[in-house]
């Protein structure tokens, strides 16, 4: 028996990065010429993903426990943090 082709059409593109639940977008600012250092170093559509990834690396630095267990006693944030 044959499958019946359904009637919606197969998505197009990448899938999404963070499955279902959409990122949460922030503007940074770079000082003049980082922009451009980063899209030498991973190209035009590396620069997202490598300032992701910058981030988690600052964030898994020794130290930092210290100061987001301090964040979450002020109220500034909810100890959680999303993959």
């Amino acid at each position: 028996m044959k499958k019946r082709p359904s009637n919606k059409p197969k998505p197009m593109g990448r899938p999404p990065l963070y499955g279902k639940v959409k990122p949460e977008k922030v503007l940074v600012s770079l000082a003049p010429g980082q922009r451009a250092r980063i899209v030498a170093a991973v190209g035009v559509y590396g620069v997202s993903k490598f300032i992701r990834e910058a981030i988690e690396r600052e964030l898994e630095r020794p130290g930092r426990k210290a100061e987001q267990r301090r964040l979450v006693e002020l109220g500034l944030s909810n100890g959680k943090r999303s993959k």
